[in-house]
């Protein structure tokens, strides 16, 4: 039976009665494409595999034509700098996040950091080089140089300015007062003085100053060995040699006029300034044969050349007279004296022809020393008269003199 109805069939007494309902049978076809699973609402079954399925309800039969695709997926991890444009979608982000787009069973995942950029400028002068601490180098030559360190730019903007150096040499007496740096130094050495890129160099030698006076009285004139110049005026000379000077406090006395010697046959007689002291000098022994002041007019008591001498008692400067040849005395007295070498230093002769008694005065009258001395040459050793003039006083029965003496050292 193909329809619906009721159907009968007698057997004998039996009859048999069919009351049959016909249902058309269904089929339905359900094509699907999943990714990863399916979960069929037909049966609540979930279907990971691709297939042909069927689920059959009374005359009804559901069919499932499945394909199952993988799913996948995948991460981009990407950093930049400010921004990023995704390829994948031509999208820009400026922040940092987790973007997807998902296309099928295909995921795409973008795990983006963007980290905003800098720049910092480094602006630096340096003496003949310098040493980036950003990056270790050492430069020489201006210019500008650039690190770039992920999104960090780092900029060096250098100038290199030359070193130079200057070296000066002096030589100075006592101290020396550099300009460079105002200081005064006192010793020897080498200073410098960095003001930039420039340094300046002191090589410098100190030599100590001396000074050494020397003080002279003189007659006339004065020859200074020092510079061997002759000088006629009283003054104070400076001679500078280096860092040493000689200093000559000078002070030159005027010598009396030289008298005039004549002999008038009885006599000797001079003719002098009455403003000075005078003495009778014997020119064979160059020994005074009295004691100043003596007159102008001389009788020597033996023949001999003499001439009289102006002495200026206050400075000892004298000028001797021209020598006159006496001949017409008669001899009276043979008895002699001398004092040599006069002027004396260590020690000095005192010759006599008789024995007498001998006092040593300074020029105030003070006695020195005194002693007797016998006929002949009586030696004395000097280690009490300082330098200075003293007269030298001779007393004996026959005879009385004093012989001027001039000591210049002991």
């Amino acid at each position: 039976y193909t329809t619906s109805g009721v159907y009968t069939v007698t057997n004998g007494c039996a009859t048999e009665v069919l009351a049959l309902t016909i249902t058309p049978s269904t089929i339905n076809t359900t094509t699907e494409v999943a990714c990863g699973s399916y979960t069929w609402a037909v049966d609540g079954q979930t279907y990971t595999e691709s297939g042909l399925y069927s689920f059959t309800d009374g005359c009804n039969t559901e069919n499932l034509d499945l394909t199952i695709t993988p799913l996948s997926e995948n991460v981009t991890t990407v950093s930049e700098c400010d921004y990023y444009t995704w390829p994948l979608n031509g999208e820009t982000f400026t922040t940092s996040g987790i973007y997807s787009i998902t296309d099928g069973c295909n995921t795409e995942t973008l795990d983006l950091t963007i980290t905003p950029s800098s720049i910092n400028t480094t602006v630096e002068s340096a003496c003949g080089n310098y040493t980036w601490a950003v990056d270790g180098q050492t430069y020489t030559e201006t210019g500008v140089y650039t690190i770039v360190n992920g999104c960090s730019t780092e900029i060096l903007d250098l100038t290199i300015i030359p070193l130079t150096e200057n070296t000066t040499s002096v030589s100075e007496c006592g101290s020396y007062t550099w300009a460079v740096d105002g200081q005064t130094y006192t010793e020897s050495g080498l200073y410098s003085f960095a003001d930039g890129c420039n340094t300046e160099y002191l090589d410098l030698t100190i030599t100590p100053t001396s000074e050494n006076i020397t003080t002279v009285s003189e007659c006339g004139s004065y020859i200074w060995s020092v510079d061997g110049l002759t000088y006629n005026e009283t003054g104070i000379y400076t001679v500078v040699n280096g860092c040493s000077t000689e200093v000559l406090d000078l002070t030159i006395n005027p010598i009396p006029t030289a008298p005039e010697v004549v002999n008038n046959g009885n006599e000797l007689v001079a003719t002098a300034d009455p403003n000075y002291l005078g003495v009778w000098v014997d020119c064979n022994t160059q020994q005074p044969v009295g004691t100043p002041p003596m007159p102008a007019q001389f009788s020597p008591s033996a023949p001999g050349l003499y001439t009289y001498v102006s002495i200026d008692p206050s400075t000892f400067c004298f000028s001797p007279g021209n020598c006159v040849e006496f001949t017409n005395s008669i001899v009276e007295n043979t008895i002699s004296l001398n004092v040599f070498p006069n002027p004396a230093s260590g020690e000095f002769i005192i010759e006599s022809s008789i024995p007498g008694y001998v006092s040593i005065d300074d020029l105030n009258g003070k006695t020195i020393k005194s002693f007797e001395i016998a006929t002949g040459k009586t030696t004395i050793v000097n280690n009490e008269l300082m330098t200075g003039t003293y007269l030298v006083n001779f007393t004996s029965e026959q005879k009385s003199e004093t012989i001027r003496l001039v000591i210049i050292g002991n």
